[in-house]
């Protein structure tokens, strides 16, 4: 068929075609406009702010709270934690082309690209292998636990939160040879014996461990001990554990190993509280909360705690001198960043700290207060990172001294010290790859120190005034490259640092060089088996507290000692890992000989005092074995073993001859613990045990304290999706362990009980 078309302008006559072209050029027409007016309605849609929700999961169902969820798309960054019910939202998201990603401690991380937001997502994380866990320890930057050569213990947030030790290093003490200088716990220990030390490496009242808060060090300025409560709780995202010699990144205090604690950073719009009390009229609160607004975020994280304590000295052996050892105190950081050019991230961080002890007599006590400022800048710098630090911080640590009659029925106060201290540092470090197969950390870093041990001495004829102290200061730089080819990765590196300590008043100055070497090794093999090795040598500079400030516990009195030199460890390892799905166990061997260490040595015993000075008594060495397996079972299970024998002996000793082979003190051969746990959705329960063989409380090995074994149990209870119940028992069958003998025996704590409540959620 065919039709007539009308005049055409051209060729001035009418035109005839076939109808069957014109309609499909209408068609044609058609769908172009349906075209245009789709992708119209689709920018349309992509321009209006939509909310993205969903749930996050593990492959049993059981929903994960606390993940971290980040939407990235161009012009936009924003993140959040699931809930209590494993629940996220975002609202008003208007970018297109919008990236989640998802990861969660001890699963591997998703990231999904989001073309439909009309429903709500579920994301399923994978268990992640033991070997596949990132730390970031032993190089100072991200890497995976397989891939280094060092012995490192993560304790995630939900292992911290779910312990049934109130305090940070009684839970730490999962760790077989992790030890303050005695067994008593931080909750009623003397700050000045709160140094830890890790795989026999001996004790002091100076930490022989390195601690760090968000790159920060936490040992006392003076002294060298750590006031394990300074950290709020709620505030700690992860600790990690390195032992071995760390001195080639870490310098001087990092000798025998390092504790990082990794505090929480952005959170969103967060808020984290935990009240709870127990037995000894023990309240305590922790709060953690966080805010954004534009390129700003501000956080605060704050804790208070006090308890009537416990009598460490048993009824049979009590006087009228002897009173409960309490504790209280207070802590907080309030912090701000400010999130510059792309990736740069600028913060300033305000701390202070007020702690008050009374150590078990009348007129023994002792109180602390610091502040401290922070501030740091860290941004991407090329196939990197660049991570800028810098610190002051000002205390002033104060504590009474008395002699105690043998009968224990009267005390005279012999002394009132007064510390005052200041140190100031700070540091540089980039980290990343260069090429394919290099992972490579640079940096350096200052500190300086000031303190005065001013001290009145009570005497029968009248009260006297002393002041002693000194200044330190230490410069070092360091540099590490872990080299990967095909399985087997290579670690090697090596820090320099200059000291340097004087007296304020008179006396000779010392100062030296250090040179701390590392090389590791370690060799994936067939079937989920790995070898590793490392060796190195670390230091630690003495204290000024050590240095220059006698103290007094009890009936014993330790001088000081300006003529000390630094401690030295030469040490070595070797293991063998194995990691296949959820299971994973190691078997490690150690080896480390300390030269020069510092130690309490005996000078004279009488009934009424005995008399020690701190001095380098000639070398020590430390041997053994570590073995730990742990699992994941079926249906919400899991189990942690952990055993060490430690063989630590003084090996020589110039000034005397009679402590060679003697066991150094505080040190049990053989120390092991236990953990099983139960997670559900809404039950977490988790059961530990631990026990430690017998150890001496002085270098001649005179005065025994027998083994001990104790039992502990958490259990909590979720009522809502942001509140959860729980109870907590330390030392459940209430079996009293020797602590120390000075001389007379004291006591570890009694059955500790306590129940609270936590909250938990993100703001929408």
């Amino acid at each position: 068929m065919t039709s007539v078309l009308p005049y055409h302008p051209r060729c001035g006559r009418r035109c005839r075609t076939d109808v069957r072209v014109t309609v499909a050029i209408m068609r044609l027409h058609c769908m172009l406009l349906t075209v245009v007016l789709g992708l119209a309605s689709v920018s349309a849609q992509e321009a209006l702010p939509r909310a993205v929700e969903g749930v996050v999961k593990d492959p049993s169902g059981s929903v994960i709270s606390g993940a971290h969820v980040t939407l990235n798309a161009p012009g936009l960054h924003v993140e959040q934690r699931t809930d209590a019910r494993g629940n996220f939202r975002f609202n008003l998201i208007s970018a297109p082309g919008i990236e989640l990603t998802v990861s969660a401690d001890g699963f591997a991380p998703v990231a999904r690209r989001l073309d439909d937001l009309s429903s709500p997502l579920e994301v399923v994380l994978r268990i992640r292998a033991f070997d596949q866990q990132i730390v970031v320890t032993p190089q100072r930057s991200a890497v995976p636990l397989g891939d280094t050569n060092a012995t490192i213990v993560r304790f995630t947030d939900q292992t911290l939160s779910t312990s049934p030790a109130l305090t940070l290093d009684d839970k730490l003490r999962d760790v077989p040879g992790f030890s303050l200088l005695r067994r008593t716990g931080s909750r009623a220990a003397n700050p000045t014996s709160q140094g830890v030390s890790l795989r026999g490496a001996g004790g002091s009242g100076a930490s022989r461990v390195l601690v760090l808060a968000d790159g920060v060090p936490l040992n006392d300025p003076f002294g060298g001990w750590i006031y394990w409560d300074r950290v709020p709780s709620q505030s700690i995202e992860a600790v990690e554990i390195m032992e071995g010699g760390g001195s080639h990144l870490y310098g001087s205090g990092a000798m025998s190993g390092l504790v990082n604690l990794l505090v929480r950073h952005r959170e969103g719009n967060s808020f984290a509280l935990d009240l709870n009390g127990g037995t000894d009229a023990s309240p305590n609160a922790s709060l953690f909360a966080a805010h954004e607004f534009g390129s700003w975020t501000a956080s605060l994280a704050v804790e208070a705690f006090r308890t009537d304590g416990y009598f460490a000295v048993l009824t049979q052996d009590r006087g009228a001198v002897d009173a409960p050892v309490t504790l209280r105190y207070a802590t907080g950081t309030a912090r701000a960043e400010h999130h510059v050019l792309n990736s740069g991230v600028f913060f300033a961080a305000l701390s202070l700290f007020n702690e008050g002890r009374a150590n078990g007599t009348t007129l023994q006590n002792n109180s602390t207060r610091l502040g401290q400022l922070t501030t740091g800048f860290d941004d991407n710098l090329g196939p990197g990172r660049l991570v800028l630090r810098a610190d002051g911080e000002v205390q002033s640590y104060s504590q009474t001294f008395s002699a105690i009659a043998t009968n224990r029925t009267s005390e005279t106060l012999t002394s009132w010290q007064r510390v005052p201290a200041q140190q100031a540092g700070g540091g540089a470090q980039w980290s990343g790859l260069l090429g394919s197969s290099h992972s490579v950390s640079l940096g350096a870093e200052a500190r300086h120190v000031r303190g005065v041990s001013n001290e009145i001495t009570f005497r029968p004829k009248g009260s006297s005034f002393g002041s002693s102290g000194g200044e330190q200061s230490t410069f070092g730089g360091y540099a590490q490259d872990s080299i990967r080819w095909r399985m087997l990765v290579v670690s090697l590196g090596a820090r320099i640092d200059r000291w340097s300590q004087s007296p304020l008043r008179t006396g000779a100055n010392g100062d030296g060089v250090e040179l701390s070497p590392h090389a590791g090794v370690v060799l994936h093999l067939a079937r989920g088996f790995s070898w590793s090795a490392s060796g190195y040598r670390s230091f630690r500079v003495p204290t000024l507290n050590e240095f220059y400030r006698d103290f007094r516990v009890g009936n014993v009195l330790t001088l000081a000692n300006g003529s000390l030199q630094p401690e030295h460890l030469n040490g070595a390892e070797s293991g063998i890992g194995f990691t296949r799905g959820n299971t994973a166990a190691r078997a490690n061997f150690f080896w480390a000989e300390v030269t020069d260490p510092v130690a309490n040595t005996t000078l004279t015993t009488t009934p009424a005092l005995i008399t020690r000075q701190r001095q380098n008594l000639g070398s020590l060495r430390s041997r053994g074995l570590e073995l730990s397996v742990e699992s994941r079972l079926p249906r919400h299970f899991s189990v942690r073993s952990a055993y060490q024998f430690a063989d630590a002996t003084v090996l020589t000793s110039p000034g005397n001859a009679a402590l060679i082979g003697l066991l150094i003190p505080q040190v049990p051969r053989h120390q092991a613990t236990l953990t099983a746990a139960y997670s559900a959705a809404r039950w977490v329960v988790r059961a530990q045990a631990r026990t430690a063989g017998q150890q001496f409380d002085d270098d001649q090995n005179r005065l025994p304290l027998g083994s001990m074994l104790t039992f502990d149990l958490f259990a909590s209870h979720r009522i809502t999706r942001w509140a959860e119940l729980y109870v907590a028992g330390e030392n459940l069958f209430d079996r009293r362990y020797m602590v120390g003998r000075t001389p007379t025996t004291t006591w570890g704590p009694p059955l500790i009980a306590r129940a609270g409540v936590r909250i938990q959620f993100a703001a929408r």
